[in-house]
């Protein structure tokens, strides 16, 4: 069941929209998260940018934020797709040996101007994909 802070934030049934400027944000985010361009992404990062990899632990600050990166850097278990998690901009993750198959978690992010200040990673804690309504980007 998705969470309640999710719930609260639900839109209408019309189907969510981006402005141009937040889709070309999200997706090249996205863009340059599975083409592995790590150091592209710890460039956009905020000095007070927080990490809450939710269910396991909280990062804050660049320095700390950096490491979040390097993980993702060693792992193979992703592969980033835009869309919606119950009417929010999100980053649906899919396993990439089943492509077709339902997104595993989410990623939420929030940007101030072109800086990244906040992440919520959903990996550790997959239980909130159940019941969510999910919609990939169109």
């Amino acid at each position: 069941m998705a969470s309640p802070e999710l719930r609260s934030r639900k839109t209408p049934a019309s189907a969510p929209t981006l402005s141009a400027e937040e889709r070309a944000r999200l997706t090249g985010y996205i863009d340059h998260f599975n083409a592995r361009e790590f150091d592209v992404l710890r460039n956009l990062l905020a000095d007070e940018v927080k990490v809450d990899l939710v269910n396991r632990r909280r990062l804050q600050g660049r320095g700390e934020v950096t490491n979040y990166f390097g993980n993702y850097e060693r792992a193979t278990h992703w592969h980033f797709v835009p869309g919606f998690v119950e009417g929010r901009p999100a980053i649906l993750v899919y396993n990439p040996a089943n492509p077709a198959g339902p997104p595993t978690y989410f990623v939420l992010i929030e940007w101030r101007g072109d800086r990244l200040v906040t992440i919520r990673d959903f990996l550790y804690a997959p239980y909130v994909m159940d019941g969510a309504e999910v919609q990939p980007l169109a």
